[in-house]
Order: C-alpha cells, then structure tokens, then sequence
C-alpha cells in the first residue's frame, strides 16, 4: 500500500506489509524480508502459525525468529511500539511483528494474549478457516459465539489487534 501524505499533517506515513510469510521452521533464515525495506516498506508483519500449526512449534518459530531478528539488529527491530516502527523507518531499518492465524494456540485462556503479545505478536485473526473454540471459520459452520468477548480487555491492553476472517 502506498499513500501519500496530507500537506497539513505532520503524521509520518508507515508503509506495511500486513502478513508475510516464511517457512515456519525454528532457526529459518529471515534475510528474505530485506526486499520489504528495499521496496519502501518500514514494517511488515510475519505469520508464525495457525490453528493447524501445533503449539510447541509456534513457539519455537517464535523463538527463533526472535532470535534471528536480535543477530540482524542492523537491519530489523522488532516491534514492540508504534515508536519502534517510527524508529526503524528513520534508521532505514525494517521493523517486523508476528501474527497467528487462529487463536487455539491461546488455549481458551484470555492470559495467552499478554504472553503472545510480549515475545512480538501484534495481529492475530480468531479463526482460520476452520471453526475453532473462539470463532466459526468459512470452511466450518460460521458461527461468531460469544468467545471473543473475553479476549477483548487482554488485546485492548497489549497492543494486539484481533480480526476476524
């Protein structure tokens, strides 16, 4: 997405990219993401699972691409505020975050958001595809119950942004 800037506002644009994905192998080379910074882009998000991806590699991705991000720190921040994505854009870096397709890696417990959303999940749709504890999916009966309601306060508080999809 490229947009143009208001002569009135003093708001810097961000360009993102809102879902990039990589192998999800823990330890997976993340040096494909440099052609986001060298096509303009200051942020891109990077899946790390999804409600079929079982939960102890979720982790281990994370981990991983955590730890890869912190060896490449000339070229990556990762994002834990709006001010580190306005930091790398002026230090031509590339700020990345994480995303999760699905929520059954929260385990139906609300205090999964805080732990996802501090080691740098910033997006996360309820379902993916199929119907999960949280949301109906469009390949399942398609039902939105009640669920989400009690994630609501934890995504609220912790920078993360639920969709659904």
């Amino acid at each position: 997405m490229n947009m143009r800037q208001s002569e009135s506002s003093n708001t810097q644009l961000i360009q993102w990219e809102a879902h990039a994905c990589l192998p999800l192998i823990p330890g997976q080379d993340m040096s494909s993401l440099k052609r986001y910074r060298d096509a303009g882009f200051h942020h891109v998000s990077v899946n790390v699972g999804m409600d079929m991806t079982p939960f102890d590699t979720v982790v281990r991705v994370i981990a991983g691409f955590r730890h890869w991000l912190t060896q490449h720190a000339e070229d990556f921040v990762l994002v834990g505020t709006m001010d580190d994505i306005y930091h790398a854009r002026e230090h031509r870096k590339l700020a990345v975050s994480f995303d999760l397709e699905g929520s059954n890696m929260l385990l139906e417990d609300p205090a999964m958001v805080e732990l996802f959303a501090n080691l740098g999940v910033r997006q996360m749709l309820l379902t993916y595809n199929r119907d999960n504890s949280c949301a109906g999916g469009c390949h399942g009966a398609g039902s939105l119950g009640c669920a989400p309601r009690k994630y609501q306060a934890s995504t609220h508080a912790k920078l993360l942004e639920f969709h659904c999809h």
